[in-house]
């Protein structure tokens, strides 16, 4: 099976929820430069500005899998870049469960590969950077005292010359770790924990920062009712300034298992609420006030994967093969769009967005699409 980002105009496999009920038009179709069958292509996207990732860490009778970067050129069109391949040391997690652990992130120049099975169990970062010559690494991260399973690298997420690296094992409890980019390279800045956390919670089993806010879930607290932390920095000081919870959740409803973080909003899936159906919980302001309630829809495990970009959300739902899309009016969010595939195994299981662009991963049938502003944002809303 041959590997694929598509680039879609409209819709996605025939099948749409959309008032403009448009058939399937495919602007570029990619094929990675590697024969044979890759799994996986699509476990994991990530997306910013003109620059996307896609990986596929784990390969058929292979030692370790890869990432492929894609750019998007002065005409709209997106391909492959230049030194595309970027390489996993170690294989990383197998996709076994709904919500893989198989950190991948881009902002800029960098990008970051996490790679939580590596140094047995301990884990690592690879890290990358672009320039004239393409894409090269610069960096390998690693806690300084790793505990057994540390699984270091589980998130990773990048904002500017700031990146936070999620460890969901650490001390049985789970940290993340915040490094800076200076001249000599990736320095580490702060450890955080959340204070409240307590064993088994998975703290940094998803992670999202935006300038000096980062946002760590942990969906295993309180018996699976999940939680999420928010750090803020000052300076170079980190502190926990809130911990939030959904207002009338219950027990397995994984709150927490994935998260996301632009322009003082935050995103919080919790993909197991009401026996599986899921929601997405959103809080904004300085406060990181809630909505008054959260987003859902007929869907299955819907907030499996989250993104947000300024006034844009996307969300998927791995259990319907499915993706939606909304904007935000005031202080309501609208949903615009619906992407979907009938035939796609765990599309919708990642995604990513950045301004018009937004990245949805198909894993089960090794793709990768990106869809633009004109489908994800009915009649050019903004």
């Amino acid at each position: 099976m041959r590997a694929k980002l598509y680039v879609a105009t409209i819709l996605l496999g025939g099948f749409a929820m959309s008032s403009q009920g448009a058939t399937l038009t495919y602007l570029s179709d990619i094929t990675l430069p590697m024969s044979g069958d890759i799994p996986q292509f699509g476990l994991s996207v990530a997306i910013s500005g003109n620059e996307a990732l896609v990986a596929a860490p784990k390969q058929s009778d292979k030692a370790s899998g890869f990432a492929t970067a894609y750019f998007k050129d002065a005409s709209g069109t997106w391909q492959m870049s230049v030194g595309t391949t970027l390489s996993y040391a170690h294989s990383a997690i197998d996709a076994s469960s709904y919500l893989p652990c198989n950190g991948v992130a881009i902002d800029g120049d960098a990008a970051v590969l996490g790679v939580p099975e590596a140094a047995g169990g301990h884990g690592i970062v690879e890290v990358f950077q672009l320039d004239s010559s393409g894409w090269g690494q610069t960096d390998v991260l690693s806690a300084q005292m790793p505990s057994a399973f540390e699984t270091f690298g589980c998130a990773t997420a990048i904002s500017g010359d700031t990146m936070v690296v999620s460890a969901p094992g650490h001390a049985g409890v789970g940290a993340a770790y915040v490094f800076v980019r200076q001249a000599a390279g990736w320095e580490l800045q702060s450890q955080l924990t959340a204070t409240s956390a307590a064993a088994n919670d998975a703290v940094g089993l998803s992670a999202s920062i935006d300038g000096d806010v980062v946002v760590l879930g942990a969906p295993h607290s309180n018996a699976n009712k999940g939680a999420a932390y928010v750090f803020r920095r000052s300076g170079t000081t980190w502190s926990e300034v809130k911990k939030l919870i959904a207002a009338g959740g219950s027990a397995d409803d994984q709150f927490g298992a994935t998260v996301a973080v632009s322009n003082g909003t935050i995103v919080v899936g919790a993909p197991d609420f009401n026996a599986g159906q899921g929601a997405v919980y959103i809080y904004s302001g300085t406060a990181f006030t809630p909505q008054s309630s959260p987003l859902t829809e007929t869907a299955q495990r819907f907030g499996s994967a989250v993104a947000v970009s300024g006034n844009r959300v996307i969300v998927g739902a791995i259990g319907s093969n499915a993706a939606y899309a909304y904007t935000r009016e005031g202080t309501e969010w609208f949903r615009r769009q619906t992407f979907g595939d009938l035939s796609t195994s765990r599309f919708g299981g990642a995604v990513g967005i950045s301004g018009s662009d937004a990245i949805i991963g198909a894993m089960g049938v090794d793709h990768a699409y990106i869809v633009h502003d004109d489908q994800i944002f009915a009649n050019g809303y903004q």
